[in-house]
């Protein structure tokens, strides 16, 4: 039966979807460490896990519509696929609903991620702006005036909240 191939792609992509999200909890902690190799290898293995999704997720959406088809649904859905294969419908809606938790959990990982991306492009800026301090300069009437910088110690205590 067709139903079975969806639910057969359906445990792959939720069990890479639960991968993805452990992967994305643990690259928090380079972005807390400032680990920037481990950072962009997981930018690489984050975009490879991107196309490997979209290609189940595809692949899934053709396997449902095969279902649909062979069961002569006049519109696949998941409530109808639970009703014309009442065995293997119910199976096939909650792998859904575990990728559709994953792609939640990875949602709200990615989220924290930008922000302590943020907060770490912050402090490296502040950081250079301390190693490179602005020029002081001097305006038309000839005053002296220095350019705005953030003090490093207000950024370190942001960055400690993260």
């Amino acid at each position: 039966m067709k139903i079975e191939k969806a639910i057969e792609i359906a445990e792959e992509l939720q069990a890479l979807m639960h991968s993805e999200a452990e992967k994305t909890q643990e690259g928090i902690l380079h972005i807390r460490q400032l680990d920037l190799e481990a950072i962009q290898a997981r930018a690489v293995a984050r975009e490879a896990f991107n196309e490997t999704a979209g290609q189940l997720e595809e692949d899934l959406m053709t396997a449902m519509e095969s279902a649909g088809q062979e069961a002569q649904l006049a519109q696949t859905t998941l409530d109808a696929l639970k009703v014309a294969y009442p065995a293997h419908g119910p199976v096939l809606a909650e792998k859904v609903r575990g990728i559709q938790s994953q792609a939640s959990r990875i949602k709200q990982l990615d989220a924290f991620t930008q922000v302590l991306m943020k907060k770490a492009l912050v402090f490296a800026q502040s950081y250079m702006d301390c190693l490179n301090p602005p020029s002081v300069v001097y305006d038309k009437k000839g005053n002296m005036r220095q350019k705005a910088s953030a003090p490093m110690r207000s950024v370190v205590n942001v960055s400690r909240r993260a």
